[in-house]
């Protein structure tokens, strides 16, 4: 008898409406920031199609009438073209493309091009400056977002588009409508949830006219928005709205978590490693209503996908991060090669934060997101002889990049493992998933067959003994150790990173010096598993170059509900035998510890490298050249 071949629910096909997705792997809507469907933007979202997306949510404001939409796209006659040839490219790779738009940001946005202030359902405060109200929507502006609504919409599906979300989440525009701490109208706009309901089922019903009665409508939105200050939605409102929207001709609902208040939930960072609020929700909604579930949140990471799946809390994976990391995903996941995936590592910073900061879209572990129009792996036709020293991720994306492309290479690593300081940022409790980038980078080399090297010192000998003909340094750089300050040099003052990799003995009392992401993540770290510490940081903040804004909440947050010392404004004066003695404006003391880490930064060393240039050429790369994050080694190691 055949054996029975069971297959991971994620890679079946399954339905919204009459609509069959061909697997359950959804690109998520982001918004690119590229300009208004430039060459760019559509070939990032064709290199989705081809890498095995169900589907495409394109998110596309309705309009600039009142606000900028420069991180998002817009929809009109001129550009429709490029649209189309997004939606065709699309389907011939047997993937659908819906478009999410949304009115506006609202409240969330800064002020509307026709007053001094943000627009939003009503008067209610700015996100950041709650003193400063916003203006409340007439009647008449409603009908003008209710119009470019239908323009936009009509223009998709005149080009071909396969379905339509609503963008009602988060805090955004239409979810200030549906919030009673937001929407305080008298109207019809107003009043209790259904009524709050009503600009949002004007879309929807505008989408059925439009689109046909079977056109699929999906809402995406937050049932709980995860803070129990008044007039946020809680969950039982959640699920009662959600009924309230399929009453009414919602064909599937995307399920979110969370707002701006709380916005950690929204893009949920590495540190949430536990099942994410968004798959709490998720479950809700699923066992309430009877309806298709979409939902997201760190399912790039396949077996938390299949999870969700499997447990009941979704029927489609939405995915946006782990497809920028891999546009390929969804292929390698078909096909079995989960082992090939490009893992996010959750960091949002070349992804939201590069939005925030008004740039395009881009990824640390991937040099050719956002560049997918211009950047491309061309063979070579003189193959050279290419030394790569330094297994980090700079390393050895520049050896993985530069074997592809024809040329012989070799990787040399003084220590024992790939990965870098990946491995030891992989210790903390909170970040376990980052071992997969050292696991992803094992794999690679060995299926590339590179040769590999560890304990391996470059040396002007070893050097000119191998006769590269390029040199790409990626060694990175030296831990900073002041030789000014007395007791550095002592035998229990040891580095943050050899800590985190357990290569060396640490007590129970621990003294951090440096502030910084990671000191800060090693004191949540050790104080969580039983340490006493103590952080020193002569900044007046903690971490005061602030990871990104998420990134950055989470950490305070898990900091408070530690046990570890904080200090600030305080420096380091010295190590005894004691401890340390530090110094602030109340003058020196003593603070005991069994062990001083150091976390007072990385310095640059590239002229070691460069010191091999009268054998070969020589390249520097990543924290070489400066200690930066991943994306600094990556974008270096494409254009070496």
């Amino acid at each position: 008898k055949e054996k029975e071949i069971t297959m991971a629910i994620i890679t079946t096909p399954a339905k919204i409406g009459k609509m069959e997705l061909k697997n359950r792997m959804v690109l998520a809507p982001m918004g690119p920031h590229f300009g208004d469907f430039t060459r760019s933007a559509v070939e990032y979202f064709v290199k989705r199609a081809e890498g095995g997306a169900a589907l495409l949510l394109v998110n596309i404001q309705v309009t600039d009438y009142f606000e900028d939409s420069s991180a998002t796209l817009l929809l009109n006659d001129e550009n429709v073209a490029a649209f189309k040839e997004i939606v065709d490219r699309a389907h011939a790779y047997g993937c659908k493309v819906g478009v999410q738009l949304m009115p506006g940001c609202g409240r969330m946005a800064g002020p509307a091009k026709q007053y001094g202030v943000p627009i939003s359902a009503s008067d209610c405060g700015w996100l950041y400056a709650p003193d400063v109200k916003c203006h409340e929507l007439t009647i008449d502006e409603i009908g003008i977002l209710l119009a470019e609504f239908k323009r936009t919409l009509k223009l998709a599906v005149g080009a071909g588009a396969d379905c339509v979300e609503m963008h009602a989440y988060g805090g955004y525009l239409n979810d200030q409508f549906l919030t009673a701490a937001w929407n305080t109208r008298t109207d019809k706009y107003g009043g209790d949830y259904k009524g709050r309901a009503t600009f949002l089922l004007e879309q929807v019903a505008a989408a059925k006219e439009i689109g046909g009665a079977d056109f699929p409508v999906i809402v995406k939105y937050c049932p709980d928005h995860c803070v129990t200050y008044p007039g946020f939605r809680q969950l039982d409102e959640g699920i009662a709205l959600g009924k309230y929207l399929v009453e009414n001709g919602v064909d599937a609902l995307h399920v979110d978590a969370g707002c701006y208040e709380k916005w950690m939930y929204a893009m949920p960072a590495i540190f949430f490693q536990e099942a994410v609020v968004q798959l709490k929700s998720a479950k809700a909604v699923k066992e309430n209503l009877n309806v298709p579930v979409l939902t997201h949140g760190r399912l790039s990471n396949i077996d938390k996908a299949e999870g969700a799946l499997e447990s009941g809390c979704c029927d489609f994976t939405v995915i946006g991060r782990g497809m920028l990391a891999d546009p390929d995903l969804a292929n390698k996941v078909c096909s079995g090669h989960t082992e090939d995936i490009i893992p996010c590592i959750s960091c949002n910073e070349g992804c939201i934060g590069n939005v925030y900061r008004g740039t395009h879209i881009t990824c640390v572990m991937n040099p050719f997101t956002g560049y997918e129009a211009e950047r491309k792996i061309v063979k070579t036709e003189s193959p050279k002889k290419v030394l790569v020293v330094g297994a980090g991720p700079g390393g050895c994306t520049a050896a993985l990049l530069a074997k592809r492309a024809g040329h012989k290479v070799e990787l040399w690593e003084k220590n024992g493992t790939i990965g870098g300081k990946t491995r030891a940022a992989s210790a903390p409790f909170m970040k376990a998933d980052m071992i997969r980038v050292a696991e992803y980078f094992s794999t690679q080399l060995n299926k590339e067959e590179i040769p590999v090297h560890f304990f391996k010192e470059a040396t002007h000998e070893s050097v000119a003994e191998f006769k590269p003909d390029v040199l790409i340094w990626a060694a990175g750089g030296n831990v900073v150790r002041p030789k000014s300050i007395p007791g550095l040099d002592r035998s229990n003052v040891y580095s943050c990173e050899a800590a985190l990799r357990h290569t060396v003995p640490i007590g129970k009392k621990l003294a951090i010096i440096g502030g910084g992401q990671v000191g800060i993540e090693a004191a949540i770290h050790f104080d969580t598993v039983g340490h006493e510490v103590t952080v020193v940081e002569m900044a007046d903040k903690i971490m005061p170059q602030p990871a990104f804004i998420q990134n950055d909440s989470i950490l305070r947050e898990m900091m408070a509900n530690g046990h570890g010392t904080y200090l600030t404004s305080t420096k380091l004066v010295e190590v005894n035998d004691k401890g340390i003695v530090v110094e602030s404006a109340e003058g020196k003391r003593e603070i005991e510890c069994d062990t001083v880490l150091l976390s007072m930064g990385w310095s640059p060393d590239a002229k070691l490298g460069e010191s091999f240039s009268d054998i070969c050429k020589v390249i520097t790369i990543g924290d070489s050249n400066e200690c930066r994050n991943i994306q600094g080694a990556t974008d270096e190691a494409y254009k070496a």
